[in-house]
């Protein structure tokens, strides 16, 4: 059962190293990671809202590799061949993943395919840091959701 992104309450969190990847699923898939292969899922545009405490440029080159240790649930996506990393929004000022989760809730008909994923250290109660949608999504509208205030990268331009 898909899950909505909910409003949680993120007014006493402040994270100044929040990044939204994008990616798109060409076909439906299983992700390569032992506590995610038993879920399949659908095609379409994902955004995953991650952070990094430092290095965030390196984090969002990270997930753009295909060829790497699986560390974070979100690796069994971004490693899947049927999985293309479009590009991230790196996010400054006072952002954390759950404003971003909330900033985004109800566009694109976004729904969490797992709940839970990418959200096991959340404490604002977000369904998931990880969603699904149907409709196309592009960078550009990704960053104007979250009022322009995001640096686009590209899988070409991330430092490695």
């Amino acid at each position: 059962m898909p899950y909505l992104p909910s409003q949680p309450d993120c007014s006493k969190e402040i994270i100044f190293h929040t990044y939204i990847l994008l990616l798109r699923a060409e076909t439906a898939f299983r992700p390569n990671h032992a506590a995610m292969e038993k879920h399949t899922f659908p095609k379409g545009w994902y955004t995953y809202q991650g952070s990094a405490q430092r290095g965030l440029e390196q984090r969002v080159a990270r997930h753009f590799k295909r060829e790497k240790p699986s560390r974070w649930h979100v690796d069994g996506v971004t490693t899947h061949p049927m999985v293309r990393p479009i590009g991230a929004v790196a996010l400054g000022g006072v952002w954390s993943e759950c404003k971003a989760t909330m900033e985004m809730g109800g566009r694109w008909g976004l729904v969490a395919p797992v709940r839970g994923f990418g959200a096991s250290d959340c404490r604002h109660g977000c369904p998931a840091h990880l969603f699904q949608s149907d409709q196309p999504i592009t960078l550009e509208e990704l960053s104007v959701s979250l009022g322009g205030e995001g640096a686009l990268i590209l899988p070409s331009e991330a430092v490695e």
